[in-house]
């Protein structure tokens, strides 16, 4: 069995019963359960497959150049940290808390993010792609830095958001609240914009 240890500022924490490769200069952990509650941690140039950090609170957490795969991270409070060109690919985010949080460079890829909170989170050069974003919740977030597409947002909700230009024209919407600013200069579809017509009082007669 071997033990790893992960780039932990002010500490040596090590982890047993994991696998560890060189993947492009990059440590590949496969298999990991991480339980910390350490105040500072730092995740750099990394590739999580298949881990469980799900049972962790982070004080603080700031994860930069790193793969994260089909890993557990439900109902984490991401609240305040941050991410810098990171992929999350096929992970449960389920509930997760991204409330001011500051993402830069980071990509969603199939994930589940339903139940997900984003209340003045930092989207700069974010896409969400093929991913499950229903029942969330996304207050004073600006998307001018962000896309999105093929993702299922049913029945989340949109308040006071700047989404200018975001372009859900291949996203699912049914159920989804939105108010007027976060619909000004939304792109849609005709079929959406029937749909949305309901949150201007408009009443469309056929």
């Amino acid at each position: 069995m071997e033990k790893i240890k992960i780039n932990i500022p002010n500490d040596e924490y090590l982890i047993a019963s994991s696998k560890l490769e060189e993947v492009n200069n990059s440590c590949l952990f496969s298999n990991l359960k991480l339980i910390t509650n350490l105040d500072e941690i730092e995740i750099t140039s990394c590739i999580l497959s298949k881990c469980d950090l799900s049972l962790n609170k982070f004080k603080y957490l700031e994860i930069n150049h790193t793969i994260i795969e089909d890993s557990n991270l439900s109902n984490l409070d991401f609240s305040e940290k941050t991410f810098y060109h990171v992929k999350f690919i096929r992970c449960n985010l389920i509930g997760v808390n991204f409330n001011e949080t500051f993402l830069k460079n980071v990509i969603f890829e199939e994930c589940n993010l339903s139940y997900a909170s984003f209340i003045k989170t930092s989207f700069r050069n974010t896409w969400f792609s093929n991913c499950k974003i229903c029942d969330s919740y996304f207050d004073h977030t600006d998307w001018t830095h962000a896309r999105i597409r093929d993702c299922h947002l049913e029945h989340s909700e949109f308040f006071e958001n700047n989404l200018n230009h975001a372009d859900i024209t291949t996203c699912f919407v049914d159920g989804i609240k939105i108010d007027n600013k976060s619909l000004k200069g939304l792109v849609v579809s005709t079929e959406q914009a029937l749909a949305l017509s309901k949150f201007l009082g408009i009443v469309i007669k056929e």
